[in-house]
């Protein structure tokens, strides 16, 4: 067969004679485009999200390839992007839709005189001079006031104060009346959408009303970390319908400060568990043993160790069917080298009027245990003292009944005292925040946390749903040199390269000139082309699952090599769904290319769509910053049609879908950028 040559750059990429579809990658087939997914983990099972009818989420079970996941990279502890990511100066004028749970927060605000500070205060400030139009959903509860109006006047009054301005306020979360508010908007106005809680089809996930909520939204902000383990159709369904899902800045933080807690290394770390519920928190202590040195159990779930260990307490003291797991975190604790710290001692009531202190093994009967004892505070000050790390989540009361915040404001002083002395700590939970709030030390400590069961669900390792909708399978930073033979060729990257023939075809003849990499949102076709990779031992090709127009500049910007060719065509499957099309040609798209493509380089546009190729050109010409210019091919009467359209592919191989629509005798729409 014969071959030609094309230079690209100063790098020279053989080429075949466009092959026909009986000839394409053997292992590739054409298949139209699948919905969108999400993916998060419960417990040891992968689970994936998936755009339904009657909800924009189901859960089902998916599997990967083995083959496929062991060549896939770790991915870094933050995988998702912040305002900080978004370019500020291009926040002026858009419609931002910020997630919040303002009855969590004003509560813990208003709940104490100092201390307390209101969290997502630096993300609306932030977004409020950077000249947004700020609309914000939330759910509230009472606040103990006599009505839902007057529960409305405080929170529009508690915003107001906070952000130093007025507040609009429409009691609906979608509807022509809410369009109207949010068209009538000005630059750095604030809309305070309805109480979402009224909202059955919030609580549902549903589609239609996910839709709604996203529309004339430009960018969906979440920085409600109290409810990102649970799915929302305004933290997880409205993410499909806006072109930027970002991380406020308290919730970068608590998934920063609860990450680092779990891939801790700073030992001794010092590890405190506490809490009612022994089924809540034994998958948290299993994974606490895979980096702590130290492990205290406290509150009501102590109890059950003590009965493990042959003491005597009440049955209904005692989770009696979870005997048998406390046996098996004892035995894994002892396998790691791990201490296990449980009370020595305890005080107790009586009748809820006389207390005295007794060892845990000799509590007289008619005695109850409301808190460890003080020499049981003495074992915990001695390792936390020494300690370089220390969470605290949970309460560690030991009674509901009686209450005792002596152990509580003890920890918080210990928290205090060796965080000022360089140990990293973090809380959560209500208890001990509250706890801390009383010392004037306070604000030493690394991290307080707003969350409860959020936190916890990180601390067993699960995948919260509403962090999957932001990251949208990012994958991180990549190890180029495990993924490239040779790294430093030019890279080549297909946008949205489906099941991956063009990338393959382009592989077969570049002679191993050049490195090429797809990006493609749908993980099945990336998983079916990662195992064409390895089936064919293919060294310059590599897959990555992600959505290229948010995470396009932080996946190639570390690539060692020149980025010297970028290709999308065809990028719309079903070219009448004007809301799939949106997203390909988002200005942050065009952003993520012209920062990480360099002089010479080229830009490979088409469509089978007239329209579709027009606003491809347009929009890039448009914002390249004048760094970009059509080839010069296109002033080539032999190589264009009378509109200024490539007459042939100028790459000479072809993806599937371009195969198709030749075969048909259609035609394809095509420019050729370059880069200066």
């Amino acid at each position: 067969m014969a071959f030609s040559s094309v230079d690209y750059n100063g790098f020279l990429m053989f080429c075949s004679p466009i092959p026909r579809i009986q000839n394409a990658h053997s292992n590739i087939r054409w298949s139209v485009k699948r919905p969108l997914s999400l993916n998060f983990n419960i417990s040891s099972a992968k689970y994936t999200l998936l755009k339904t009818d009657k909800g924009v989420f189901n859960l089902s079970r998916s599997k990967a390839a083995e083959s496929v996941n062991q060549i896939k990279e770790d991915r870094t502890v933050r995988t998702w992007d912040t305002l900080h990511d978004y370019p500020k100066e291009d926040l002026l004028g858009k419609t931002v839709l910020v997630r919040l749970d303002l009855s969590f927060c004003i509560k813990d605000v208003a709940g104490s005189d100092k201390g307390a500070t209101f969290g997502p205060l630096p993300t609306l400030s932030y977004l409020s001079s950077a000249g947004v139009k700020l609309v914000i959903a939330s759910h509230w509860d009472d606040f103990g006031l006599s009505n839902e109006d007057s529960n409305i006047e405080h929170i529009l009054d508690f915003l107001c104060r906070h952000l130093e301005k007025t507040v609009l306020f429409i009691n609906a979360v979608r509807g022509d009346a809410v369009q109207d508010a949010i068209s009538n908007l000005a630059a750095g106005d604030v809309l305070l959408l309805g109480n979402l809680k009224q909202h059955k089809e919030e609580i549902s996930n549903n589609k239609e009303f996910s839709k709604d909520l996203a529309q004339s939204i430009d960018i969906l902000v979440n920085d409600a970390f109290s409810i990102s383990h649970r799915i929302f159709a305004s933290t997880v369904g409205v993410a499909c319908f806006t072109s930027a899902t970002l991380a406020g800045f308290q919730l970068d933080r608590e998934l920063y400060f609860w990450s680092k807690a779990i891939n801790n290394q700073e030992r001794p770390f010092v590890a405190i568990i506490g809490g009612s519920r022994l089924s809540d928190s034994l998958t948290v202590m299993y994974k606490m043993l895979e980096t702590c040195s130290s492990l205290i159990v406290m509150g009501p779930i102590v109890f059950t160790f003590l009965r493990a260990l042959g003491y005597r307490f009440p049955s209904n003291f005692i989770e009696n069917t979870l005997m048998q797991d406390v046996q098996k975190v004892l035995s894994l604790a002892s396998a790691k080298s791990v201490d296990v710290i449980v009370p020595i001692d305890l005080l107790c009531s009586r009748e809820g009027v006389d207390c005295s202190t007794f060892r845990a093994d000799n509590v007289p009967e008619g005695w109850t245990p409301i808190a460890v004892g003080w020499r049981t505070l003495k074992t915990i000050e001695n390792l936390l003292l020494l300690s370089k790390t220390a969470i605290w989540v949970g309460s560690v009361s030991l009674s509901s009944e009686v209450e005792d915040s002596t152990v509580p404001r003890s920890l918080a002083k210990l928290f205090c005292e060796i965080s000022i002395n360089g140990c990293t700590t973090v809380v959560g939970g209500r208890q001990a925040s509250l706890a801390l709030r009383n010392e004037d030390k306070s604000k030493v400590i690394s991290h307080v946390s707003i969350g409860g069961a959020a936190v916890m669900e990180i601390l067993k390792g699960k995948r919260l749903p509403a962090i999957s909708a932001l990251d949208f399978a990012c994958p991180g930073e990549l190890n180029w040199e495990r993924i490239y033979k040779n790294p430093h060729l030019p890279l080549a990257v297909d946008v949205g390269c489906g099941n991956g023939v063009f990338i393959f075809r382009m592989a077969k003849n570049s002679t191993g000139s050049m490195n090429m990499l797809g990006i493609e949102v749908r993980r099945k076709l990336v998983d079916q082309c990662m195992k064409s990779v390895i089936d064919n031992r293919l060294p310059n090709v590599y897959f990555v699952e992600a959505d290229a127009g948010r995470m396009l500049k932080r996946i190639v910007s570390s690539y060692p090599g020149k980025v010297v060719l970028i290709t999308i065509q065809c990028p719309v499957p079903n070219f009448n769904n004007t809301e799939s099309r949106r997203t390909m040609l988002q200005r942050q798209l065009i952003q993520h290319i012209l920062h990480i493509i360099g002089s010479g380089a080229k830009i490979f546009l088409q469509s089978d769509v007239k329209e579709v190729a027009m606003q491809l050109k347009d929009n890039f010409l448009a914002y390249g910053k004048d760094r970009l210019r059509i080839s010069i091919d296109h002033g080539n009467v032999e190589k264009c049609d009378s509109e200024g359209w490539l007459l042939d592919n100028p790459l000479g191989f072809s993806s599937d879908w371009e195969d198709h629509v030749l075969l048909q005798g259609k035609r394809m729409y095509r420019v050729l950028l370059c880069c200066s």
